[in-house]
């Protein structure tokens, strides 16, 4: 289950095109079948944006669905690296 998302292209934003990939995200979803998560094996991954502001950052949505269920993550994209939250 990949379901493409709309392209936005924002070159401030370099690895947004590959987190809005989601061939190339789940590659690096791997680590959430491990402890502490074990959520099974990757099935597939849904991916909306939330919201966008061109330049600085971009707010997505993963439905991450595995062998136990699907699961719901909400990250960012930033411009620029900042304090982790």
């Amino acid at each position: 289950m990949y379901e493409p998302v709309p392209a936005i292209a924002d070159p401030a934003l370099p690895t947004l095109a590959a987190v809005l990939d989601p061939i190339q995200l789940r590659s690096h979803l791997g680590i959430f079948s491990l402890p502490p998560w074990q959520w099974g094996q990757l099935r597939g991954v849904t991916i909306r944006v939330l919201q966008c502001h061109n330049g600085r950052r971009c707010t997505i949505e993963l439905a991450v669905h595995t062998t136990t269920g699907m699961h719901g993550l909400i990250g960012k994209v930033y411009a620029q690296d900042g304090w982790p939250v």
